[in-house]
């Protein structure tokens, strides 16, 4: 790690890697994980060897822990995550995004790490493991739970989602903004939350009695962890309605935050509600089955000039909503969503998309308390 990761034990072991070694290492590792991944053993032994490498090689060792320090001198606040939590988790739901092939990927890469021990090059089994889980941890989860709060820092006037083609028009410096996407996602759900079935304050015919609310037109992709760059290569599928739903304004909130999410059904299209955070959304709604169709055709649910021809509108793609779930179901069950929370909470407000704009926002943070704290001390700067 950078020099705000400390080991959590005296005990002697070898330093902790920065995330560029951790990340140097997994890459090492590529031919023994494509080895395994396309090797004739079957997932169960698979899974079962991979399982084993977490719980009783890696947990019991100090190095399966990953402590943050944030601060410098008497001041460091420190906040811990298992990694070996975090690998199991990540095995546990692979094959809800990735199917049979993504359980195999994953398991083969834990596997990867006690290969060639017999070489006096190769990293011992604990120190590559540490590096994975660190790498996943650093550049996968972290990157997903930060991006819901990038987002809302790009435009107080647009959706505290993934940025669209209004924020890229405004980023080159060229184009016009594309209003085609909450339009669509509105008439194709209906007007109302998909989650909480309230209508929108536009709703060309509200049957219900309940307040009309201003509802936002969420993201399931997010992509906000990207660079520009990357985001103009992918323009056409950021706006597209197959990434988005109509939710109310703390459900997307939620949503975002990986607080809930959609599990998929045996019925096409039809998804149940898992809420994992009962701080952020009421868990009356876990279980809820969610339906999506496009009611583009409905008389009720038009815009108010009729269309020259009716054409379909994209339903959610269940790629997306499965890569969702299984961050959700990763940053629960590891406790890693739990962990960036507290990092991401000390930000004071201002927004970060990767691990190394946290860590350079948490030097320069403690450099300033450090010198403050040496001007009490000394006097220096008091009247």
């Amino acid at each position: 790690m950078s020099s705000f990761a400390t080991p959590t034990s005296p005990q002697r072991h070898a330093p902790r890697l920065t995330p560029t070694d951790s990340f140097s290492v997994y890459n090492s590792l590529h031919d023994e994980i494509t080895r395994i991944q396309h090797s004739l053993t079957d997932l169960h032994t698979l899974v079962a060897t991979a399982a084993h490498l977490i719980d009783d090689v890696f947990a019991p060792s100090p190095r399966s822990t990953y402590t943050y320090a944030r601060g410098i001198g008497e001041g460091t606040r420190r906040r811990s995550v298992s990694l070996a939590a975090v690998l199991s988790a990540i095995l546990a739901h692979a094959g809800e995004c990735g199917g049979e092939g993504g359980t195999r990927y994953v398991a083969a890469a834990i596997g990867a790490c006690s290969g060639g021990e017999h070489r006096q090059d190769a990293v011992p089994a604990v120190d590559a493991l540490a590096a994975l889980g660190e790498t996943w941890l650093v550049h996968l989860l972290f990157v997903f739970k930060a991006g819901g709060r990038y987002a809302c820092h790009l435009d107080s006037d647009d959706e505290c989602t993934t940025p669209g083609h209004s924020h890229l028009s405004r980023t080159e410096g060229k184009g016009t903004p594309n209003t085609s996407f909450k339009k669509d996602v509105m008439i194709r759900d209906g007007y109302a939350c998909v989650l909480t079935g309230q209508a929108d304050i536009s709703h060309p015919a509200p049957r219900s009695k309940r307040p009309l609310l201003e509802l936002e037109a969420a993201r399931v992709r997010n992509l906000t962890r990207l660079s520009e760059a990357a985001l103009a290569n992918l323009r056409d599928g950021v706006d597209s309605a197959s990434n988005g739903m109509l939710l109310e304004y703390n459900a997307q909130r939620a949503f975002d935050a990986f607080a809930w999410c959609l599990h998929k059904t045996e019925t096409p299209n039809v998804y149940a509600v898992k809420v994992y955070d009962e701080g952020r959304i009421e868990d009356t709604f876990s279980g809820k089955l969610v339906a999506f169709r496009d009611n583009s055709g409905d008389p009720d649910s038009s815009d108010a000039s009729p269309r020259i021809l009716h054409r379909p509108i994209a339903l959610p793609n269940p790629s997306y909503i499965a890569v969702h779930a299984a961050i959700a179901g990763i940053l629960h069950q590891s406790a890693a969503g739990t962990f960036f929370d507290a990092l991401l909470d000390t930000c004071g407000g201002r927004a970060v998309r990767t691990w190394d704009e946290l860590e350079a926002l948490m030097l320069h943070d403690a450099v300033r308390d450090s010198v403050s704290d040496m001007m009490d001390v000394t006097g220096v700067g008091l009247e």
